[in-house]
């Protein structure tokens, strides 16, 4: 049930083998973010394996909650047993299932009122369709934060030009 150990070991592994994971250069940044945003509520489009899950959630408060939306069940359970294995049970939700459907009923079912932090983590093409999303559901709120990984490489150019629009 140590946390640390579990995301030492995968960023560990992950220097020698191929494994799809945020890392920990640029989780780096996001550790930063969660913690200059005093991030309570944090949610991942993109779960895969659960390393995010495991390194952002314990940098949250012992009030504070992870949610990560992830398409595919093997992974999902390959994450929830990663989760359960770190002891972040309590810290970490884990919703199975395609985003657009899963996130409907998002804030009734599990009680949240903010999202403080989202991280963007999954198909690319499905980027601006999820975001769009998350703004129709109105998710987010003044200081709310959106972090997208992989837009630059291998890239991402629709949600990129949806991003920069809307800043204009």
């Amino acid at each position: 049930g140590d946390a640390e150990s579990v995301i030492t070991a995968i960023d560990r592994y992950a220097k020698t083998n191929l494994l799809m994971h945020v890392g920990d250069k640029k989780g780096k940044h996001i550790d930063d973010l969660i913690e200059e945003h005093n991030v309570k509520v944090m949610v991942e489009l993109g779960g895969y394996l659960g390393y995010s899950a495991l390194r952002f959630s314990n940098l949250l408060p012992p009030n504070g909650h992870y949610y990560s939306f992830e398409l595919n069940p093997r992974f999902a359970k390959a994450a929830q047993t990663l989760v359960e294995h770190a002891g972040l049970t309590s810290k970490v939700t884990i919703i199975v299932g395609e985003f657009k459907t899963t996130s409907e009923d998002f804030l009734q079912t599990y009680a949240v009122d903010q999202i403080d932090l989202v991280f963007i983590d999954h198909w690319k093409d499905l980027y601006v369709q999820d975001m769009k999303i998350i703004e129709q559901l109105q998710w987010l709120r003044p200081g709310s934060v959106v972090v997208a990984d992989n837009v630059l490489f291998p890239g991402a150019p629709d949600y990129k030009d949806y991003i920069e629009d809307k800043a204009e």
